[in-house]
């Protein structure tokens, strides 16, 4: 440990220049910079030589530039990259399979304060008001959970934003919903410098309004939890409650059949099974009768299932990865219950836009 003695101790980390102990990491002139300093910290505590850490709002690349020259793997993508060596693709969209990083660095927009992209579908052209920006962070919190190992650390960098009077703790808000994914680990201010409202003008209006000038980032350190067999229980009892709620409208009741690898869940009224859970390692899978455009299917969760899966009668299969995921999972299988049932009535299945399914 004596050897780290160069890392910060504290919860302030104040980095004078950009470019501090990494002189070619990033570009200095970049809007929203990180910190070569910030980047060096997170990759030196949270990973080992050789590990894989991804930056998939890469900009200039200074997260990437400072892994590399640290000896870990690198993966950086950004939609509108910069450079050969970082790729193009969507931060809702990571290009890299699950459970594959030891570290996240995540240093997105704020708001619509500043033009990164002319490209529509920039999320720095939705502003922090609008609902819609936390919809789209939340599509790359749940990517970064399936990318990242168990124990895996998620490192996220972001700001409030004060305009025209009105005040958004931007921050708070991203911390509440990545906490039901991640584990907190604890929360760093990181210092804004050279800033274009860090300005003697700026100053006078700040004090001559009564205003403050955002003085700091937040930096949101939060860990993927470790995967138990109790988590595989707690997903399977929380859809089975839900589920239950559904059949119990009908006057109907689930019946249970456990194997050694599976779960399978029957309408008693119907006498047709219409799931098969699979408890596995790391994620629980689930086998259900419609076809996935057939689904009511918001958080994209259903794919195409094996022919050989259930004698051909599943159509639709999806994992859970995390508690966050049961209630769109339970909605799924919801449908297939009652696909099921209308099928033993002698039903033809409604259009999906027609029968939205409520728990």
């Amino acid at each position: 440990m004596l050897g780290r003695t160069d890392l910060e101790a504290s919860t302030t980390w104040d980095f004078p220049s950009q470019s501090a102990g990494h002189p070619e990491a990033g570009d200095a002139s970049f809007n929203g910079v990180t910190p070569a300093g910030c980047a060096a910290n997170l990759v030196r505590r949270y990973t080992g030589p050789g590990e894989l850490v991804v930056d998939p709002m890469a900009g200039s690349g200074t997260i990437g530039d400072v892994a590399r020259a640290l000896g870990r793997r690198v993966v950086s993508f950004d939609l509108a990259p910069r450079r050969s060596d970082i790729f193009r693709a969507d931060a809702r969209s990571w290009p890299l399979s699950a459970q594959t990083a030891a570290l996240a660095v995540i240093d997105s927009p704020y708001s619509d304060n500043v033009v990164y992209s002319p490209d529509s579908r920039c999320l720095g052209r939705i502003s922090c008001r609008d609902a819609r920006f936390y919809e789209e962070m939340e599509k790359v919190a749940s990517e970064a959970y399936r990318v990242l190992r168990f124990g895996g650390i998620l490192a996220w960098i972001i700001a409030d934003e004060y305009r025209a009077g009105v005040s958004t703790p931007v921050g708070f808000r991203l911390l509440g919903f990545l906490e039901k994914r991640f584990e907190p680990i604890d929360t760093i201010v990181l210092v804004r410098h050279h800033d274009r409202s860090a300005s003697p003008m700026w100053e006078h209006r700040a004090r001559r309004f009564n205003f403050f000038l955002r003085g700091f980032k937040f930096l949101l350190l939060l860990r993927k939890p470790e995967w138990t067999g109790r988590t595989s229980r707690e997903i399977v009892a929380a859809l089975r409650e839900r589920v239950g709620i559904a059949a119990h409208r009908r006057q109907d009741r689930i019946v249970e059949r456990a194997g050694r690898h599976w779960i399978a869940w029957r309408s008693r009224q119907a006498d047709r099974v219409f799931a098969e859970i699979r408890p596995l390692r790391g994620r629980v899978q689930v086998f259900i009768l419609p076809r996935p455009r057939d689904l009511m299917d918001s958080a994209g969760l259903a794919r195409r299932a094996p022919r050989s899966q259930g004698w051909g009668w599943f159509r639709s299969r999806f994992e859970l990865t995390s508690m966050a995921q049961v209630e769109p999972a339970a909605r799924l299988i919801v449908q297939s219950y009652e696909h099921g049932v209308r099928k033993r009535n002698g039903g033809r299945a409604r259009s999906p836009a027609r029968n939205k399914q409520s728990l």
